[in-house]
């Protein structure tokens, strides 16, 4: 800030001795400001322990003595007011794209069949048995052979696999 003032203080003193009342860089309520200004600064400065608060009001005096009238005279910084909070919409995130659904049903059942009927021997001869389906069965030994392999008789009845 000693830097500003020390500017303010050069602009006013290389205006010369003509001093125009309508510039108020010119005036002699600027050039008084600036130079208690300065000295305050000075003595601040020799202190032990300068004190930034005595000069506030001095430099304010300076400023609107030099610059008041000005048309780029600094604006006063207004407080920090509240403000309301920013809103800001959520992300619309689409819904994933649903998978066809697939029918975990069983298999349906089979249609009921008739009843199998037993296989059974309806006659016989030395080289082998017919049975009641048609088929022909080879004896080999005591048993009998069908198409799919050794076949057990209990009576009249056949279990062929």
């Amino acid at each position: 800030m000693r830097a500003a003032a020390v500017m303010l203080w050069a602009l006013a003193a290389t205006a010369g001795a003509a001093t125009d009342d309508a510039d108020p860089l010119h005036s002699a309520a600027c050039r008084e400001a600036l130079d208690r200004l300065s000295t305050a600064e000075a003595s601040a400065a020799s202190a032990a322990t300068p004190s930034g608060a005595a000069l506030e009001p001095l430099r304010r005096r300076a400023a609107q003595a030099c610059l008041a009238d000005r048309p780029d005279a600094p604006v006063p910084q207004p407080g920090r007011l509240g403000q309301p909070p920013v809103a800001v919409p959520p992300i619309a995130v689409p819904p994933a794209p649903r998978a066809p659904r697939i029918s975990t049903a069983p298999p349906p059942l089979p249609a009921p069949g008739l009843p199998e009927i037993p296989a059974m021997v309806t006659s016989c001869d030395a080289t082998g048995c017919w049975a009641n389906d048609g088929s022909r069965l080879q004896r080999s030994g005591n048993n009998l052979l069908g198409p799919r392999g050794i076949c057990t008789t209990q009576g009249a009845l056949l279990r062929c696999p």
